[in-house]
């Protein structure tokens, strides 16, 4: 079965630092979308209210007999005052008196009648879209309900409080309150779209990642603001970084001495070219290095230099041409380029005369490193891993998928590549906490003078 990320509590925060910008997008939409509905979209309600009083008329209030018990019967009647207030005929009575094209129906469904337990108090709310309709509407609705009570119960006393309140206010929407529930549910939703995202993601996040894929040492991490060693007149210092990669490789064999060295990755655009040049350099504090540049079918280390690309591999194998071995501005480096790009890579790289190249540089040079084309889908790095020690496998942080990574260790071993070790390309700084080395070498190397 795939495995897939687990999510620990403590990696939570590095999540959020990296995907922040997904969830202030989906948070701020949420915020914008709602905004838009409840100020243009979603029609306005308004709504007034008003209550009544009904209680025994003032000569009866007056008389001696009155006790108690009339107040307990008026309480007991609120239902059916209630049920006379949002009844047809009071909807009717209502339309006929505002004449507006207002219907009963329309009345009664916005209507919302109540009444206050054990008490003499009957509240009455209408709605409406707008305020002075409201307001007009429950006036014309207070009276009908009074007129119909009192034939009712002719001897009752009824009548309206709280006038004060027949002011229409908006109840819908509320502007306030949407607008901060949107911000929160934006906010969960970009959370769980963010740990989705990260569960699905299944590209190398961690040094864990790469020992589990490729099940070898790791031997450098590369932040990502560190490039390429700069290429001018004077010989620079070398980048921490790479020193310790360096030795990290000479430490690991110390029983057998590793002089030819491939660089590759499972797939392109990982950052190859630039460690192998980075490492070359690095490699050249300790002895003669000879930089080859083994893509025949993209190279890109002539480009790097600034020279030309007429004279390579390529025209000493085909053509027979003297293998031009160029100096370079670094002390103790120098360059191979591809040469002419040929029909057929895979050939070239196999032929007899590539392997006598490499046994000449091995009689003449310390150390040889060879930039070789991604392993996925091409045979050329398992051919020119033949002529190596070893192999140095380079995963780009959150771009190099964990399953082209195994794939690619699976095609080397098939062969019998000893893959010497991995290095964790472009991670962020304070990912590793790499902030000492990057504040040192922030500076960004390899630049043509």
């Amino acid at each position: 079965m795939e495995d897939r990320p687990t999510i620990e509590l403590r990696d939570l925060w590095n999540i959020i630092k990296i995907r922040i910008k997904i969830i202030i997008f989906i948070t701020l939409g949420s915020v914008v979308i709602t905004g838009i509905f409840s100020f243009y979209v979603i029609k306005p309600v308004y709504e007034a209210k008003t209550s009544i009083i009904i209680g025994p008329a003032p000569g009866k209030a007056d008389n001696q007999d009155s006790n108690s018990s009339d107040i307990y019967l008026y309480q007991k009647l609120m239902k059916t005052y209630s049920a006379i207030a949002s009844s047809q005929l009071i909807g009717s009575k209502t339309a006929e008196k505002l004449n507006n094209g207002v219907t009963k129906e329309q009345i009664l469904q916005n209507i919302n009648v109540s009444f206050e337990e054990d008490t003499q108090i009957l509240n009455i709310k209408y709605q409406g879209r707008y305020p002075e309709e409201v307001r007009k509407t429950l006036n014309t609705l207070s009276e009908c309900i009074i007129e119909e009570a009192k034939k009712v119960y002719p001897t009752d006393n009824i009548k309206v409080i709280d006038r004060e309140e027949l002011s229409s206010y908006l109840v819908r929407p509320n502007k306030n309150l949407n607008l901060s529930l949107s911000f929160f549910l934006g906010l969960m939703i970009s959370f769980f779209v963010v740990i989705l995202l990260e569960y699905l993601d299944n590209t190398i996040k961690s040094e864990k990642d790469i020992k589990k894929c490729v099940n070898a040492s790791i031997i450098g991490t590369i932040p990502k603001d560190i490039s390429l060693l700069r290429v001018d007149n004077t010989n620079p210092p070398i980048g921490e970084v790479f020193r310790i990669m360096r030795n990290n490789i000479q430490f690991s064999y110390q029983d057998k001495r590793v002089q030819t060295i491939a660089i590759t990755s499972a797939e392109a655009l990982d950052g190859k070219t630039t460690t192998a040049f980075n490492l070359a350099a690095s490699f050249s504090e300790r002895g003669k290095t000879v930089l080859i540049d083994c893509n025949l079918r993209n190279p890109k280390l002539h480009q790097i230099f600034g020279v030309s690309n007429s004279n390579g591999i390529s025209n000493f194998v085909i053509d027979k041409d003297e293998i031009l071995i160029k100096p370079t501005a670094v002390q103790n480096l120098s360059l191979i380029t591809a040469g002419t790009k040929p029909y057929n890579p895979s050939q070239i790289l196999i032929s007899s005369a590539m392997k006598d190249l490499i046994g000449y540089l091995r009689g003449n040079y310390d150390y040889i490193i060879c930039d070789t084309p991604q392993v996925m889908m091409l045979p050329d790095t398992q051919i020119i891993s033949q002529y190596c020690d070893g192999c140095i496998m380079v995963a780009s942080f959150r771009k190099t998928k964990k399953e082209a990574l195994i794939e690619a260790k699976d095609m080397l071993i098939k062969v019998n590549t000893r893959i010497i070790g991995t290095v964790m390309n472009r991670v962020k700084v304070k990912d590793k906490g790499l902030y000492y080395l990057h504040k040192h070498e922030k500076r960004r190397f390899l630049k043509r003078p």
